[in-house]
């Protein structure tokens, strides 16, 4: 699925493997991946990236995965402290 761009169902897939196979670093990869790269779900990149590393320290591409977790928590921050998102919380 993720071949042919249906992101949507390849998350849900590695979703299933993750659950199936919580010790297997790759699949929280894939899920992290896609969910950050096409899906914008960056709390869920966040989540899986970390996973990912817990199960692999000394991976190879460690450093390219901090880089990601970095990326997703300065979204989900950016989100947190928009400035529209405060706009709408003062009107409620």
């Amino acid at each position: 699925y993720y071949q042919k761009g249906k992101y949507e169902i390849a998350s849900r897939e590695f979703y299933q493997a993750v659950v199936l196979m919580p010790d297997d670093a790759d699949a929280h990869y894939n899920l992290a991946y896609v969910s950050g790269e096409h899906l914008n779900d960056f709390k869920t990149a966040l989540k899986h990236y970390r996973q990912y590393l817990y199960l692999k320290p000394s991976a190879p591409d460690a450093p390219m995965v901090k880089g990601k977790i970095r990326e997703a928590e300065l979204a989900l921050k950016a989100v947190v402290d928009s400035p529209l998102e405060e706009d709408a919380n003062k009107k409620n």
